[in-house]
């Protein structure tokens, strides 16, 4: 495992092997969850299988949503599978909540606590209801804006003190939802047509005009009627870029993770160290690709 270990999770994946997966439980049979997921669950239920459709980096994204699905009573279309547990790492929540969500799968063979199980309740009945549709469509930068807004909105109405805590914590994050990233919503089919003509002034500066300028995006469409807007090239033009915007850092939380990882097993001489990132950076400029094509071509040294 990567990371101090969890005394729960550790015990837990020591104990897989003798888990018998056709034996499970679902959210229904725990009081919280069915408290709060009963009238939430044909939503939830139908946008993950919805978006299983999608293409995702890592098959474990896949994994989360199925393990949603089956928790609120579903089957995936590849069927009811359990993998067994992996690798993970403090930082990487997601890693943190598949491990939950088995272990209440599996609570009658698994032996823990009332404790452990009411906190295990709570914590996956505000995974499903709080966490999984937002953690989904975080990458999307038009709907983020709404998305984010929406989400303190779900945060502050959360029945459980998880939404106190959660709320605090999204509070100190706050500062990337700029004057920018505010425009992204004029291309919000969810917003009328009337807002997104008067969006309030305060929340419009003249920053928020530099992302036309930054990617070079023509603006001509704002002085039409928003009804047409669908139907001029420029707009469509400009919602492709915007939709093309990368928001989140999940590339770079992996990327410092594997520079941390090559710092302990590589090297510990930081000459060495600079040394090598130095010819990785040459190496990267001569060779542009990892194609048959790339290869075989001739380079001067």
């Amino acid at each position: 495992m990567n990371g101090p270990d969890i005394p729960l999770f550790k015990r837990f994946k020591i104990f897989w092997k003798n888990v018998d997966t056709t034996h499970f439980r679902i959210y229904s049979t725990f009081k919280n969850s069915y408290k709060y997921l009963k009238d939430v669950e044909n939503e939830i239920s139908l946008f993950c299988t919805q978006r299983l459709n999608d293409n995702f980096p890592r098959d474990y994204y896949r994994e989360f949503i199925e393990l949603i699905l089956i928790f609120l009573g579903g089957s995936p279309p590849r069927g009811i599978k359990f993998r067994q547990p992996g690798a993970y790492h403090l930082a990487r929540w997601m890693a943190k909540a598949i491990y939950c969500i088995k272990i209440l799968f599996f609570s009658d063979q698994f032996k823990i606590t009332t404790r452990e199980q009411n906190s295990l309740d709570d914590l996956c009945c505000f995974i499903v209801k709080c966490y999984i549709q937002e953690w989904i469509t975080a990458p999307n930068p038009i709907t983020a804006p709404m998305n984010d807004l929406l989400y303190l909105k779900k945060l502050m109405n959360y029945h459980d003190k998880l939404g106190e805590v959660a709320i605090k914590k999204f509070l100190n994050h706050l500062w990337y939802l700029n004057e920018e990233c505010v425009v992204f919503s004029k291309f919000d089919d969810r917003i009328d047509n009337k807002t997104k003509q008067h969006l309030p002034c305060d929340l419009l500066t003249n920053k928020s005009w530099k992302i036309f300028e930054r990617f070079k995006i023509r603006d001509d469409f704002l002085r039409a009627d928003p009804k047409i807007w669908k139907d001029l090239e420029e707009y469509k033009e400009a919602k492709q870029i915007i939709s093309s915007l990368k928001i989140v850092n999940d590339a770079a939380e992996r990327g410092v993770k594997l520079m941390e990882e090559f710092n302990i097993k590589f090297t510990k001489s930081e000459d060495q160290k600079q040394f090598t990132l130095q010819v990785v950076q040459e190496y990267r400029k001569r060779y542009s690709g990892c194609s048959r094509e790339v290869l075989k071509k001739n380079y001067k040294y």
